[in-house]
């Protein structure tokens, strides 16, 4: 039983830390979520801001996505 007696401190320790490894991880995963948002949020005001300047052109650009003529398409997805 000399193995179960060195092995019930080394759980209670790693029991005793696992909320502190897990509430680390999770302020890194705020961090991160915190920096998407704010890298969307500028993207949006820098989209709205183009429509603002010219509306026709995001309405071509979007018919043009759909109709999948959009930017970097070759014709590829055609089938001939």
């Amino acid at each position: 039983m000399p193995i179960a007696a060195d092995l019930v401190p080394i759980l209670y320790d790693a029991a005793h830390r696992l909320p502190t490894y897990v509430s680390v991880a999770a302020a890194v995963g705020c961090l991160f979520l915190l920096v998407l948002y704010l890298s969307q949020r500028r993207d949006l005001m820098r989209l709205r801001a183009w429509m603002a300047v010219a509306p026709s052109a995001g309405a071509l650009a979007a018919l043009a996505v759909l109709d999948g003529r959009g930017a970097g398409s070759s014709g590829a997805g055609s089938g001939s």
